[in-house]
């Protein structure tokens, strides 16, 4: 090398060694960065959910402490009531039938808004007797391929119960299905769930599902916060594959 050329080529070295450290620093900020508003979003979300199901608790609880004594208050002094005449009977009896009905609508809705089974006896337990109730009072029939759970965080047991239950409440509503299958699979750290209806589906660049989107977004977001991706497609029928890690 020539003489003159020596500082040049020392200068061009150093050049490239500091665009190679500022370029491992700017790297290194973006993911610094990139994991703090993770964490962030996460933070976020687990605020929002935790409020959401305290919201649930305290709507089931209202349901059950104020709203069902009443009801069934009412209930028996319709019951005890005598009617005038044979109209008057009639109406009696069938504001008895409504209250009854009502009395049973306001179960479920209490039911599926905390599932006290979740709490006592465990999230396997509690799906089965989801999928046990759903299967009796719709027209689904739902087979639950479930044999065992890895251990679970009570918060983790929650956001899967929760998955599951909207995609059984989108599939009871708007796939027009017959059919729903769900499965788990579990090869440690991750937790597959995957479900199949023989449902009319849709075609989400479309939009063609506007009162599902929330759902979806539910079932995704849940996902994300275990640490997990949701894939859904339903071109015909539709199919969700849920991969979570839970340990």
């Amino acid at each position: 090398m020539d003489t003159a050329e020596t500082p040049v080529y020392y200068v061009l070295i150093a050049c490239g060694l500091i665009i190679l450290l500022f370029t491992l620093v700017f790297a290194s900020s973006s993911i610094w960065l990139q994991r703090r508003l993770w964490r962030k979003i996460r933070l976020r979300m687990e605020a929002t959910m935790n409020r959401m199901e305290k919201e649930r608790a305290r709507i089931a609880a209202d349901l059950h402490d104020e709203a069902t004594p009443l009801i069934y208050s009412v209930r028996r002094k319709i019951e005890d009531s005598v009617g005038a005449d044979e109209r008057s009977r009639q109406m009696l009896s069938l504001g008895r039938e409504q209250l009854v009905v009502l009395e049973e609508q306001l179960q479920l809705i209490s039911h599926s808004m905390v599932s006290l089974s979740l709490q006592r006896k465990g999230l396997l337990y509690s799906l089965k007797e989801l999928v046990l109730e759903k299967r009796m009072l719709d027209n689904l029939d739902i087979e639950l391929h479930c044999e065992e759970l890895p251990q679970l965080s009570k918060s983790a047991a929650t956001h899967i119960y929760r998955i599951v239950q909207e995609i059984i409440h989108n599939t009871i509503k708007h796939a027009s299905a017959s059919r729903l299958v769900i499965s788990f699979d579990y090869e440690k750290p991750v937790l597959a769930i995957r479900s199949a209806d023989n449902g009319k589906g849709f075609d989400m660049e479309a939009g063609s599902l506007p009162e599902q989107g929330l759902g979806i977004g539910n079932i995704i977001n849940r996902a994300m916060f275990l640490q997990g991706t949701a894939r859904v497609q339903a071109i015909k029928g539709c199919q969700w594959e849920i991969l979570l890690k839970v340990g």
